[in-house]
């Protein structure tokens, strides 16, 4: 697919497979949800056998890591429009390295939602190929995001 007609895609489903569902969450429920997902998504990342893992659970760090830096906006700090790609822990780690940067970095969202329950909400925050999403739009996708990317491990 290309670019272009992904990102109207994006535009298009937003609004009731991220937003819809994100309003029905707060910052809490949002928190509990994060949570529960690192078991499932560790233990796929230590079952992974295939060529591709390295690569999945670097680009599933590297959004995350990303997102981080959107929802940062949301506490003051400069919007960057950049790419997930330099976020992501750099090629040739093993495995067990990967599932520390992994746990490190849901644990730097978790403290990151703990900031962000100051904030008025909704704030919106630009996603390159969605649009502007809120700071429950951003946690719900980038949730949604783990746990979709760690079930094409193999």
């Amino acid at each position: 697919m290309g670019t272009k007609l992904r990102d109207q895609v994006m535009k298009l489903v937003k609004p009731v497979f991220i937003e819809w569902p994100a309003s029905q969450r707060n910052l809490n429920d949002l928190r509990e949800a994060f949570i529960n997902t690192i078991e499932p998504i560790e233990a796929r990342i230590r079952k992974a056998q295939s060529p591709e893992a390295e690569q999945i659970i670097r680009h599933i760090i590297g959004m995350e890591r990303w997102g981080q830096n959107r929802l940062r906006v949301a506490l003051g700090s400069p919007l960057v429009m950049d790419e997930h790609h330099a976020y992501k822990p750099p090629q040739g780690l093993s495995k067990n390295h990967l599932l520390v940067e992994f746990r490190k970095t849901r644990l730097q969202t978790l403290e990151l939602i703990e900031q962000l329950k100051g904030t008025i909400d909704p704030q919106y925050i630009p996603h390159n190929a969605m649009g502007p999403l809120s700071t429950q739009g951003w946690l719900y996708y980038l949730c949604l995001h783990a746990d979709w990317e760690s079930r094409r491990l193999r």
